[in-house]
């Protein structure tokens, strides 16, 4: 699955050019050996935090928030 915010990534970029290889937008699925649906994601905090940009936090936590909220809604 891909969850890809095009408005999030572009004020990322922004404010820091080579972001797009950080851009955490993976969201994997999967059944596990009990029979459980596990769905799980990048923390977008600590991928966005490797570009040492303080500037991108509020983005990575922001983008943390809606995932968290699309996981837990499953």
């Amino acid at each position: 699955m891909r969850a890809y915010n095009l408005k999030f990534a572009y004020q990322g970029i922004e404010l820091e050019n080579e972001l797009s290889l950080l851009i955490p937008c993976n969201v994997i699925d999967y059944v596990d050996n009990s029979d459980n649906t596990i769905v799980a994601a990048v923390d977008p905090v600590k991928s966005l935090g490797l570009s040492n940009n303080k500037d991108i936090d509020p983005v990575g936590e922001e983008i943390f928030n809606r995932l968290t909220n699309v996981i837990e809604s499953i």
